[in-house]
This record gives C-alpha cells, sequence and structure tokens, in this order.
C-alpha cells in the first residue's frame, strides 16, 4: 500500500473550514457541509469510504445519525493528516 501524504487543500477551502468551525450550525449541516467542501481532495481510500458509508445510509443499514458521526470520524482522521499527524497517532 502505498503511503499517505497529506491532502492538499487550497487555502481558499481551508478558510472556509476554519469559518465553518466557528458557525454555530447542527452537527449534521456541520459535516455535510465540511463534507463538500474537502471531498475531492480526499485520498481515493477514504473517497470509497465515503461512498460505501452513503450507500449503507441509502439502504437503511445504518441511521443517518450513525453516517453522521462515522463521516465526522473519518473526515477528523483525514483533515488531522492534512495538519500534520502522522496516521499511526491517530
Amino acid at each position: 500500500m502505498p503511503s499517505r501524504t497529506s491532502l492538499s487543500l487550497p487555502e481558499d477551502v481551508m478558510k472556509r473550514l476554519q469559518v465553518l468551525d466557528e458557525d454555530g450550525v447542527s452537527d449534521e449541516d456541520h459535516v455535510k457541509e465540511k463534507l463538500k467542501l474537502v471531498q475531492d481532495f480526499l485520498h481515493v481510500d477514504a473517497q470509497d469510504q465515503l461512498t460505501s458509508l452513503e450507500e449503507k445510509m441509502k439502504s437503511s443499514e445504518m441511521s443517518m445519525e450513525v453516517y453522521i458521526s462515522k463521516v465526522k470520524a473519518l473526515l477528523g482522521k483525514e483533515l488531522n493528516l492534512e495538519n500534520g499527524a502522522h496516521a499511526d497517532s491517530l
């Protein structure tokens, strides 16, 4: 498996994520908006995981709450990698 490299998020996306973190939107809306911002920049394996989660949610294998929780965790992991954290420490 190739080693993971940091996400390359454009500065405008980073700023929008920062503003989003400061807004008082609901958890679901917050996660969905973050996902829209970074989805194209995620590693392939993370995109595959998101697709799988979405399919399970749409087929009623998991609730929206579980879906949001798992997406939030995945995005947190990916964004921590962007900030220089190592996958081993997560």
